[in-house]
């Protein structure tokens, strides 16, 4: 044992290290983009660029004019309007003067020292939330309906790539159009980016390749925990992960280069509703993950809180307007800071009693962390939250696995014990009661089964007349009897002499009582001993987990003074605690 720990004390400091290199020493530089050209006072000097080499965001100060949607050829008309705002922001955040998030503006932008003539293509992620582009007073691309009116402007999100070609003297004037009525935000959100056409292309297929990959890997480790769910008697902690996963991949194809668009045209409204609730929905399921698996303290109150948040986020995505439910993000991140901070304070409790799993789930959070901490602190470089992300999931789907393999070496162990009764055939006392005690351990909550308790009537006086072999060949034909009735999972014993224990799950009591009486009928038959009939019945007492026991021994004891008080009433009976205590066969 303290060998394995002071390996799982090494893998993390390995995992730590990388992690640390991985986010912070790996090159920050973002090598697809060059800096250094924004904009200036709604002017990009392109001179110095390298546009083979680099592509480039126009960023920077455009011209601005709040509230106007003015076509290409109508700016002289609105010169005095004019204003400067810098690109990418949201509306809300400009203060001289205020500007609603809701409503309409134009955007100009002069771009010189292109090549003459020459060729580029432009990439634009989305606007808020609908936008119209001129490029050199030539229509070239739009998402939605752009308008003054919130009763005509549409809303829409979803990625454009296309092509322009720079004047003979090396320009090219940006015109945008935005309007937003929808959403909470609303404005200038993405710079536009240019670049060679062979270069944004291959920008734009790296981008839907990287998503698509990992949508694919995290939807694969979602569908996997989901048939461990089916599998496994219903586990609610594989069922827990597979949700969590799915969230993260429903995320993934809605928001990552929205590359759903590719295969569903989902409205507007119906897709950013998903995106918002796969996000809420992420840090309450993950939660009632992390609180089964590792079964933290007050795990009651944590885990009726999460649910509690669950079904709030639920109503809050689905049933509030487009423009309400994105505001309850900020505290929703602040739930999800102190969330994480628990969670770390319940790995270090965790890892101090020495919990399986627990150094690799801090791993993993660990990661995750460092994501997050590397993209807010250092600007112009790749985003590492994907790969926060797919590590997060890798290291808890490691965890899960490493539990599943332990309850297969588990029951193998179990199987090769010596557990099966000679005469019979069935298992044994040992068995049994290791068994029902594991079972009690991994249940899920609200799971039941029952114990019957099962004595032969007449069977000492078979023992008395005919002999022992008799008496054998009478338990060797009960235990093949009793095979016949049951399924393969469940569990049937023989405890001792002619006392037979067997475990049934997920039955009704009414079932229960149905069984019962088709065992005292299969068994009553009689039975062919060297030309005697011999004839033996039976009395049943029965318990039930968890209403009757939460231990094996209290159900076996429980059952057997049932077992004895249905034989002093006349015997093939059965007796069960139940409504109707007393079932006469």
């Amino acid at each position: 044992m303290k060998s394995r720990n002071k390996i799982q004390i090494l893998i993390f400091i390995f995992l730590l290290i990388f992690a640390v290199n991985l986010f912070f020493y790996l090159p920050v530089k973002n090598d697809s983009f060059v800096k250094g050209f924004s904009a200036v006072k709604g002017t990009a000097d392109l001179l110095k660029w390298d546009s083979d080499a680099k592509l480039l965001e126009l960023d920077g100060e455009w011209e601005f004019y709040p509230g106007r949607l003015i076509q290409t050829d109508e700016f002289d008309k609105y010169a005095a309007e004019k204003k400067i705002a810098y690109v990418p922001n949201s509306w809300e955040f400009y203060k001289n003067p205020p500007i609603p998030s809701k409503g309409f503006a134009t955007y100009r932008l002069k771009v010189e020292g292109l090549s003459h003539s020459h060729r580029y293509a432009f990439y634009i992620y989305e606007q808020a939330s609908s936008f119209s582009l001129w490029i050199n007073n030539e229509f070239t691309a739009y998402n939605g309906v752009v308008s003054s009116a919130a009763e005509t402007s549409i809303p829409e999100w979803k990625p454009v790539l296309g092509t322009f070609q720079s004047t003979a003297d090396g320009t090219s004037e940006f015109v945008v159009q935005i309007s937003n009525f929808s959403y909470n935000r609303g404005g200038f959100w993405n710079p536009i980016k240019i670049g060679n056409v062979s270069e944004i292309i291959s920008f734009r297929e790296k981008k839907v390749n990287k998503a698509i990959f990992l949508f694919t890997i995290i939807l694969f480790v979602s569908v996997i925990f989901f048939i461990f769910f089916l599998i496994d008697n219903m586990n609610l902690t594989a069922l827990t992960f597979s949700i969590f996963t799915f969230c993260i991949a429903l995320r993934i194809v809605l928001i990552e280069e929205r590359i759903i668009k590719n295969f569903i045209n989902l409205p507007w409204g119906f897709s950013t509703r998903l995106e918002f609730l796969a996000g809420y929905a992420l840090l309450p399921v993950f939660a009632l993950f992390f609180i089964r698996f590792f079964k933290i303290d007050f795990k009651n109150l944590l885990a009726n809180t999460y649910r509690a948040f669950l079904v709030f986020a639920v109503l809050l995505s689905f049933l509030t307007p487009h423009d309400f439910y994105p505001k309850f993000f900020p505290y929703y991140k602040l739930f999800l800071v102190i969330s994480f901070f628990y969670a770390f304070y319940a790995l270090a409790v965790c890892i101090r009693r020495k919990v399986k799993g627990a150094y690799i789930a801090l791993s993993g959070f660990i990661f995750i962390a460092l994501a997050v901490i590397r993209d807010i602190i250092v600007v112009n470089h790749y985003s590492m939250v994907s790969t926060g992300v797919f590590v997060f999931v890798t290291c808890y789907s490691i965890i899960l696995i490493q539990k599943y393999l332990h309850l297969i070496k588990q029951k193998s162990s179990l199987e090769q014990k010596v557990n099966i009764d000679a005469l019979t055939g069935l298992y044994n006392r040992g068995f049994f009661i290791e068994y029902v005690k594991n079972k009690i351990e991994t249940l899920r909550s609200k799971s039941v089964f029952y114990i019957m308790f099962i004595d032969l009537d007449k069977f000492k006086k078979i023992n008395d007349e005919y002999g022992h072999d008799a008496g054998d060949e009478v338990l060797k034909c009960i235990g093949s009897r009793l095979k016949s009735i049951f399924r393969d999972e469940d569990i049937i014993c023989r405890f001792g002499g002619d006392e037979f224990l067997i475990y049934i799950e997920n039955k009704t009591e009414k079932v229960i009582n149905e069984i019962s009486d088709r065992i005292i009928q299969t068994v009553i038959k009689p039975i062919d001993f060297k030309n005697n009939c011999l004839e033996v019945g039976m009395s049943i007492g029965i318990s039930k987990f968890p209403d009757n026991g939460n231990t094996v021994e209290e159900l076996i004891i429980l059952s057997d003074d049932l077992m004895y008080k249905a034989k002093k009433t006349g015997g093939c009976k059965s007796e069960m605690v139940s409504t109707d205590n007393f079932l006469d066969k």
